[in-house]
């Protein structure tokens, strides 16, 4: 405390010191709270700025190329095919509207007319084409090939044109072209590619290449028309009228090889004059080579290079541009292929999946997206989209970061769909991708400045705030040298009374109410400290004393310790916690005949109240938690293990069963002395042990400590069994087993109670062996229990406890087993020294609340019923007082002993109950005979008597029970219905 004292003065001093200096030290602190407050105002405004522009120029920028990528898709692959395929295709319709035998591979001349017409419509796309061309590099959008193919007859009629250098610088004539036509003749497949010279006249040329076993209705561009005209042959065997309705669709065929090494699509169209695919003859088709929309991809990409915008160059390792074929609906094994790419190194001329390129950018980010979404057909790549992230690690890792910086990992990936035709069968994904810091050149700009802002006027704050406090610290040093000096007084005045009260405080929390040292009872008096604010806390202390120890008397004592220590979970909230716990309802014999005994109040109260004093203290010694006096009937709930762990509370739970009713003969010898001998109490105990739920039950207002469970039906269905059998104490199998040799015990029955399906073995727990000479109260209780008053009067040997002296025979166990018994013996106090010493605490706690001081420590001894001065109410007083006092009931007490008869009668009738259990009721009814002339009291005996007797008739035979009733016989006793 004085440590605390000297620190109050201290900071008091401090206080008074930054007082001296408030005017300086407001000035410094508004300024430096300004500045701070500006900077970081402007950090915020910078940041949020910083991470909208970043965000917003990647993603505007992004969408602005892939739309003009979009644009120019369609330019170069989806609007010349189609131009292509509408022109030829309807001018073949008009061909054979005019001539019905017309039909495009009738002869060679319907040949060379398709093929010379392809070439002029080829041509009008063509002229379009600069003249100076960088090959590799730059064309407009055009179809590559125009053509027609009949399946039946095999024919095929078409052209190609190819761009190729001059070889002969002098000729004006810039291109080449190349005409590729199918002529019939005796093996029907040879294709042949002869060159055209001149485009006007068309001749037909040298053959430059000719192709074998060429089929066109086996090549790809057939593919998905087949596709479509078997969809129309299963569509007409379910409805055919259905069928015809169905129109004609064109479709893109999958990306394939073709004949020249060139990669590419080809957009069919099915010749039927007809209109519907029940008169399909062939289709036409036009063919769009991808190197051209790579070449497209490297425009955009270089484009994108060039921008001053970026940070740092983006190169083929941290970025690209790159389109997906995202959904082929008649050949989805393409699904995810690589269409083209924007690295110039990298020649699309085979087909590869987008997740299986060499690429460092392509392969990576194909398979973050596809561990993103699942798959390329997912809804969000249906639509525009942005994400960022790290795409090195192959997986879907977002980035958290607000500002990209130039050591990140994160990439910033965008792609937007394009459709290739109108029904959405082929789908393609452009993707692009660009490193996190590709815009950040402003941003970092734009923080560096903030940040330079921000430490000019730091560092301007920092020293004006020094300077302010360096004028102050001498005048500090000589103030706090004499605050320390005024503490140290001042701690030594107040430090020893809070020390003491400290010291209380502790031994509350244990639950000794004790005042060794008196001040508890002086604070009481009025006596306490001059200092007023330690008064209070002496005075307060008091009435949380007095208040905590009534309120142990209501809860039990380990959850008092708990709400005082501040175990909020254990004292203060709801909670149970599965638990073994061995349970003891202890109610009062008769109970309803005391108020008939005792028609006066006090009397009759004061009965109750020695009653339950006397055999909680028995209980506690036995290291039992009373849950509960109940009141109707009267009795104690006792709980073992719970809600503190106690070793061996099977053994214990019995040996305080014991003890009671060895306490209740000396209670009723203690009433016949106080001239109530009219007054012979009894108690029937039930014990069970079972996994119960035990902890705080209740609301989250009002609560109580106690159990849940099975087992507490069970041990309170034990209690009432005890008047039917005529026992004291009924434990059940689950209590019984596990205790050692050293309990005496009869097996009763075997029952099945009032809510439980399963009978239940009873026991009678007869006595235990207790050792003839007693040892010291030392071996049984603490050193605060002796000290608290006077030793109790014990008759003991001069030798030393031997253990062999009261031990069973155990020649039998093992060494371990009887050192396990013996260490359980120690622990268990014998009864009747266990009865005396409830007896005396009880009396001790009676003189305690009389005088209101604490539970223990207590040295008053006061004889009992001192306020019952009735002379005369017993005639046989006398013949009680070899009971009553203090000295005979802490010496040897012969009734506790087990006699050779005791056990030979248990045996006996365990003996009948096996024979009646088996359904030999003969021999159970002649042995409970023989018991009944012994003892003919016995009403465990008389019961099994009865029950025997019902299943026997005149001559001995079994009665009332069927052959497989018999089989089945248990001798279960049926007490469901009470």
């Amino acid at each position: 405390f004085r440590g605390a004292v000297i620190t109050t003065i201290l900071v008091v001093v401090m206080v008074v010191w930054v007082g001296m200096f408030l005017p300086l030290m407001l000035v410094t602190v508004e300024v430096r709270a300004k500045g701070c407050q500006a900077c970081e105002k402007q950090i915020a405004t910078q940041q949020t700025l910083i991470h909208f522009l970043t965000n917003r120029t990647t993603s505007d920028y992004g969408t602005l190329v892939l739309e003009e990528l979009l644009v120019t898709v369609r330019q170069w692959v989806r609007n010349p095919a189609n131009e292509a395929v509408d022109a030829l295709w309807g001018t073949m319709q008009t061909w054979h509207s005019f001539n019905s035998s017309w039909v495009g591979a009738g002869d060679c001349e319907q040949r060379n007319s398709v093929a010379y017409y392809s070439l002029k419509l080829l041509l009008e796309q063509w002229k379009r084409v600069p003249r100076k061309v960088d090959y590799e590099m730059y064309a407009e959008p055009h179809a590559d090939r125009l053509y027609v193919a009949f399946n039946d007859s095999n024919a095929f009629a078409g052209i190609r044109i190819n761009i190729e250098p001059d070889p002969d610088a002098s000729k004006n004539c810039t291109y080449c072209w190349r005409r590729a036509e199918y002529f019939t003749n005796a093996d029907g497949k040879t294709l042949h590619i002869e060159r055209v010279e001149n485009p006007e006249a068309m001749p037909v040329g040298p053959v430059v290449h000719r192709e074998e076993n060429y089929t066109p209705s086996e090549r790809p561009y057939f593919s998905a028309q087949n596709i479509l005209v078997q969809a129309w042959k299963e569509q007409a065997e379910l409805n055919a009228t259905k069928a015809k309705e169905m129109p004609l669709k064109r479709a893109w065929s999958q990306i394939y090889k073709f004949v020249d090494g060139q990669v590419g699509l080809s957009w069919t169209a099915p010749i039927a004059y007809c209109g519907n695919y029940s008169c399909v003859q062939g289709i036409v088709s036009s063919d769009v080579m991808l190197k051209y929309v790579s070449v497209a991809l490297i425009e955009r990409w270089e484009k994108l290079q060039r921008n001053e915008d970026m940070k740092a160059p983006i190169g083929y390792s941290n970025s690209s541009l790159f389109i997906v074929n995202q959904r082929s609906r008649h050949f989805p094994k393409q699904n995810g292929m690589l269409v083209a790419t924007s690295n110039r190194y990298l020649s699309v001329k085979t087909l590869n999946l987008s997740n299986e390129s060499t690429d460092p950018v392509v392969g990576p980010a194909s398979r973050a997206l596809l561990d993103c979404f699942g798959s390329w057909s997912a809804p969000q790549l249906r639509k525009p989209g942005t994400l960022s992230l790290k795409v090195a690690s192959d997986k879907c890792e977002h980035c958290t970061h607000d500002i990209p910086t130039t050591e990140s990992k994160c990439k910033i990936v965008q792609w937007l769909p394009s459709p290739l035709d109108s029904h959405n069968n082929s789908l393609w994904l452009m993707v692009l991708v660009l490193p996190g810091q590709a815009f950040a050149r402003k941003a970092q700009r734009s923080m560096q400045q903030t940040l330079e802002n921000f430490a000019i006027i730091e560092n301007e704050s920092r020293h004006h705030t020094w300077e302010v406090l360096r004028l102050g610290l001498c005048m500090l040093a000589v103030v706090a040298c004499v605050g320390t000096m005024v503490g140290t007084i001042l701690g030594c005045v107040v430090e020893r009374p809070l020390q003491r009260l400290d010291a209380l405080l502790r031994d509350m929390v244990n639950l000794d109410f004790s005042d060794g040292g008196g001040e508890l009872a002086s604070w009481q008096a009025g006596e306490t400290s001059q200092i007023r604010d330690v008064a209070k806390l002496q005075r307060a202390f008091c009435s949380l004393s007095r208040g905590t120890e009534a309120f142990s008397r209501f809860v039990p004592d380990a959850v008092v310790r708990h709400i005082v220590s501040g175990d909020r979970k254990r004292a203060t909230m709801v909670h149970v916690s599965r638990r073994t716990v061995t349970i003891m309802f202890s109610i009062i014999k008769d109970a309803h005949q005391l108020s008939e005994w005792l028609p006066e109040r006090d009397e009759f109260l004061h009965v109750l109240k020695r009653y339950f004093s006397v055999m909680t203290s028995v209980v506690e010694l036995y290291e039992g938690v009373v849950g509960e006096i109940m009141t109707e009937p009267p009795g104690l709930l006792v709980f073992w293990n719970t809600p503190l762990s106690v070793e061996d509370h099977e053994c214990k739970a019995c040996a305080a069963a014991l003890a009671q009713q060895h306490a209740i003969r000396v209670l009723n010898a203690e009433f016949a002395q106080g001239g109530l001998c009219q007054v012979q109490l009894g108690a029937h105990i039930g014990i069970h042990t079972g996994v119960v739920r035990t902890g705080n039950i209740g609301s989250a207002k009002k609560m109580k400590f106690g159990c849940l469970g099975d087992p507490m039906n069970l041990a309170s269905r034990l209690a009432g069994l005890c008047k039917m059998y005529g026992v004291g104490t009924i434990c059940s199998a689950a209590t019984h087993n596990p205790l050692p040799d050293l309990f005496v015990s009869r097996k009763l029955d075997l029952v099945k109670v009032k809510g439980r399906m399963e009978p239940t073995t009873i026991y009678e727990v007869i006595g235990r062996i207790c050792p003839q000479a007693y040892p010291s109260d030392e071996d049984f209780f603490s050193d605060s229990d002796l000290e608290s008053g006077r030793r109790p009067n014990i008759k003991t040997s001069e030798s030393e406890w031997d253990d062999q002296e009261y031990l069973p025979n155990t020649s039998s166990l093992s060494e371990d087993e009887r050192e396990r018994q013996i260490t359980r013996l120690q622990r268990l106090p014998p009864t009747t020294f266990a009865v005396a010493k409830a007896v005396q605490m009880s009396r001790e706690s009676v003189a305690r609340n009389k005088s209101g001081l604490g539970k223990r420590k207590m040295t008053v001894t006061m004889m009992p019923w001192r306020f019952f001065q009735v002379r005369g109410r017993c005639p046989n007083l006398a013949a009680h007082h070899s009971l009553i006092g203090l000295d005979s009931v802490l010496g040897y007490d012969s009734s506790t002993e087990i006699t050779d008869a005791q056990r030979s009668f248990a045996s006996r009738y365990e003996a009948a109950l096996s024979a009646f259990q088996r359904g030999d009721f003969a021999e159970a009814r002649m042995l409970t005979f023989e018991l009944l002339k012994e003892n003919p009291e016995d009403c465990a005996s008389v019961n099994l008597y009865g029950r025997a007797g019902k299943y026997l008739g005149p001559d001995g035979e079994v009665v009332g029970l069927t052959e497989e009733e018999l089989k089945s016989w248990t001798g279960v006793l049926n007490m469901v219905g009470k």
